[in-house]
C-alpha cells in the first residue's frame, strides 16, 4: 500500500498494489482537472511534464464545470488518460485505476 500527500496542492493518494493493476483514490480539493493529472502522476509514478495534455482525454474545462456546478446529486465521470482509467467525482472522489 501507498500513500502520497501533498496538502500544499490539496491532495492525498491511498493506493493498494493488485497483481495486474493500481488503484489510487484521492480527494480533490482545488480543480478537478489538476486533481486527475497530480492524482495519475503520483500513481503512475511520473512527472506531470511526462504525461500527455489532458485535453487529448477529455475537456478539462467542461470537466471542471460540470463537477464543480450546483447539483442535487453527484456526478461521476469516467474516461481514460494516460494508460489509466480515471473516476471522478462531484463528491470530490477521484480513483485512477493503472492497467
Amino acid at each position: 500500500m501507498y500513500h502520497y500527500t501533498n496538502e500544499e496542492k490539496g491532495w492525498t493518494v491511498d493506493a493498494v498494489d493488485e497483481p495486474s493493476s493500481l488503484t489510487a483514490g484521492t480527494e480533490w480539493r482545488k480543480v478537478p482537472s489538476m486533481a486527475v493529472v497530480e492524482t495519475v502522476a503520483a500513481a503512475t509514478d511520473r512527472s506531470q511534464l511526462d504525461l500527455p495534455p489532458l485535453q487529448e482525454s477529455i475537456e478539462a474545462d467542461a470537466l471542471d464545470d460540470l463537477l464543480t456546478a450546483p447539483s442535487v446529486s453527484v456526478v461521476y465521470v469516467s474516461f481514460q488518460y494516460a494508460g489509466t482509467t480515471v473516476t471522478i467525482a462531484s463528491d470530490r472522489s477521484i480513483i485512477v485505476d493503472v492497467q
